[in-house]
């Protein structure tokens, strides 16, 4: 099961290594599509994000639900020895999927690695086709502009 505490690790590991979408358990969840709006290059048979600013999309088939990760260095940056920095991440867990729509305005969780973590709000409307996620994020009350993206669909388990 995908629980809300993996994708925290998963968030977590990503945030800290850069490296592939796996959830604690070892890998995405069944039945799902991964997008990501930034590949980065495969490694052991998983697409791994580019660094930097990205958003990230698991979609559970069998739920019908989704979870978001949108990096972004709007919402601030963590700096590793020997590493640039690093955005952090916004991370929304069990997003409800309606004919392949996303539409909410909620309150999402910044990870650092530094303090933990804080609360922003967001706006995420998203569409889904079999190839790619597109939609906008919006983090208001922030000086973050409205993020525009395109995500391509880099593995289906």
């Amino acid at each position: 099961m995908f629980r809300p505490t993996r994708i925290i690790a998963l968030a977590l590991i990503l945030l800290g290594s850069g490296a592939a979408i796996a959830a604690a358990d070892g890998g995405p969840p069944p039945d799902s599509s991964i997008y990501m709006q930034h590949p980065g290059r495969k490694v052991s048979g998983t697409v791994t994000p580019a660094a930097g600013d990205n958003v990230i999309i698991v979609f559970r088939h069998a739920t019908g639900t989704a979870q978001l990760q949108a990096t972004n260095t709007c919402l601030g940056t963590v700096s590793y020895p020997g590493a640039a920095h690093v955005p952090d991440a916004a991370v929304l867990n069990s997003i409800a999927v309606h004919h392949d729509t996303i539409h909410t305005h909620t309150t999402a969780m910044v990870y650092t690695s530094a303090h933990g973590g804080h609360r922003v709000k967001i706006i995420l409307s998203v569409r889904l086709t079999p190839a790619r996620a597109s939609g906008t994020v919006t983090f208001p009350g922030t000086r973050c502009h409205r993020i525009v993206f395109t995500a391509r669909l880099v593995q289906r388990t």
